[in-house]
């Protein structure tokens, strides 16, 4: 029902303090001038590298799940999806037609949540941004060092360290 789609979306929310120096900086709290680098960053993010298609803000992430084995929805170097890598497929209410489909996590306190992909495979941020630029792709398109460099500095801008609980006092639509 809506009521606990709208209880989920609180609480999702309340994971997230939304105070990380992105956000500050969107919020002009923090800084006062111009930040080219989170700027430069930010649109790399969401229009040339794509990443915004998938990652979408304002968690960076998105609750649909991506089918991780089909070419035309998604092409990453990704390491090769191993049949018993089922994704949402284990989860006893869905059946095999959601074989490889897997949600697209959220991009928020990155540094508190390596090791990175479905699988744990990849040890670092520059490796995740190497492993979504494909040969051919119509989707995410080669990037520069200094354009790698500019995302990279946008994804560290959406690490903050408060944990916030739930307030008891939120008003959760129950």
């Amino acid at each position: 029902s809506f009521k606990i789609a709208d209880a989920l979306i609180t609480y999702l929310e309340s994971l997230n303090s939304f105070n990380s120096p992105f956000d500050l900086y969107i919020r002009n709290e923090k800084y006062k001038e111009d930040n080219p680098k989170l700027r430069e960053g930010y649109n790399l993010f969401m229009g040339e590298a794509a990443c915004g298609n998938c990652h979408v803000p304002p968690l960076f992430g998105s609750l649909n799940p991506t089918n991780f084995k089909d070419p035309l929805y998604f092409k990453i170097n990704s390491p090769e999806l191993k049949d018993e890598e089922n994704g949402l497929a284990t989860n006893e209410r869905y059946d095999e037609r959601y074989n490889h489909f897997f949600s697209v996590p959220s991009l928020r306190k990155l540094k508190y949540s390596t090791p990175y992909f479905h699988n744990g495979s990849l040890l670092s941020l520059e490796a995740c941004i190497d492993a979504h630029i494909v040969d051919g792709s119509d989707f995410i398109k080669e990037l520069d060092e200094d354009q790698k460099s500019a995302i990279l500095y946008f994804l560290e801008t959406l690490n903050d360290s408060a944990l916030t609980t739930i307030n008891e006092h939120m008003n959760l639509p129950l």
